[in-house]
């Protein structure tokens, strides 16, 4: 591998001054971007779930429509964990754009990440599309209670299958039969709140879940490629993409290598990399936008700065790519090149 292919280059401007080049410039402002981002993120999550919404507010319309259901105080124990559980991938997108701001951040010690950056903005993106699809914005409240006990259904189930290939080793101990047990105690409180869980045919599986009796069935088995194409559907491929360089596909990986006879080097793509941190950093936006409207704020400050820094990071890559020559002959897309 040529290491100079791997690290940013330097030049010298007129008086001889070694200064970074455009970009190494436009890396670190991601970098910024990311962790600014991030930043702004939890604070917008910690500020609007602390709040005192208005009475309109959809979180409110939720509680007024879980107290005329049946069990209402069981449901309400059941309930809160979903929104535990929305308020987790919120976190889990600000982890992982600052987790790529901070990886970006030692791009002139260490150079630019060559694939590692798609990972983790695989990762926020992921967790705005579960995000996106548990809040279910537009939707009556049985459909959001629906897909946030279908999610606890199969994670409990996932877990377990986890576990069962868990080796006994000194720094790994095997789970115990405790997850078992949580994954029973999960089932009883639904039965206990008459939330009906059904089997497949052979009865080996849970495959869905009713909330309003004669109700629509909820699918324990949502996958989440398809929830990031209905989530970023003006962002299309974006699943693919993000997974081809994520899980080592050939397709994914071949433009950061070249050929040097019978040498191979692996370089940053520049734009590669820019762009996984203005995804991050839109994946960030849409979270504490779909959450902060869910709690009644959706003109929250928060939301607003996140908006503007994806908007100025976005302008950014545009300058650099029209100096660089990596945009001629490309027409306008609206939200890049307008």
């Amino acid at each position: 591998m040529h290491d100079d292919l791997v690290r940013p280059f330097m030049v010298a401007d007129g008086e001889g001054e070694v200064v970074p080049d455009p970009a190494m410039r436009l890396l670190l402002s991601a970098a910024r971007a990311c962790q600014q981002q991030a930043d702004t993120l939890q604070q917008t999550l910690t500020r609007v779930h602390d709040a005192t919404p208005a009475p309109d507010a959809w979180c409110n319309r939720d509680d007024r429509a879980l107290n005329t259901m049946v069990r209402a105080q069981a449901r309400r124990q059941i309930w809160r964990d979903c929104v535990l559980t929305a308020m987790s991938m919120g976190v889990h997108v600000a982890d992982h754009v600052r987790a790529l701001g901070l990886l970006l951040t030692h791009v002139r010690e260490q150079g630019a990440p060559v694939y590692a950056h798609a990972a983790l903005t695989r990762g926020a993106v992921e967790s705005a599309s579960w995000l996106w699809w548990l809040l279910a914005e537009g939707e009556p409240f049985a459909t959001r209670l629906g897909h946030g006990v279908a999610f606890l259904v199969e994670d409990a189930t996932l877990a377990i299958r986890a576990a069962q290939h868990v080796p006994s080793a000194a720094y790994m101990a095997a789970p115990g039969d405790g997850i078992k047990r949580r994954r029973q105690a999960l089932l009883d409180r639904l039965e206990d709140a008459r939330i009906e869980t059904i089997a497949d045919r052979p009865g080996t599986r849970l495959k869905g879940v009713r909330v309003v009796r004669g109700g629509e069935e909820t699918s324990t088995g949502t996958k989440v490629s398809t929830l990031v194409t209905e989530a970023f559907a003006d962002l299309p491929a974006l699943y693919d993409l993000l997974s081809g360089t994520a899980h080592a596909r050939v397709w994914g990986l071949s433009d950061s290598m070249s050929m040097h006879g019978d040498e191979a080097a692996w370089s940053a793509n520049v734009i590669d990399v820019s762009a996984s941190a203005l995804t991050g950093l839109l994946a960030a936006q849409r979270a504490g936008a779909m959450f902060a409207t869910y709690r009644g704020f959706p003109d929250d400050p928060g939301v607003a700065h996140m908006r503007d820094q994806h908007t100025n990071f976005d302008q950014e890559m545009v300058r650099y790519g029209r100096a660089a020559g990596l945009l001629t002959g490309m027409g306008p897309v609206t939200g890049f090149l307008d």
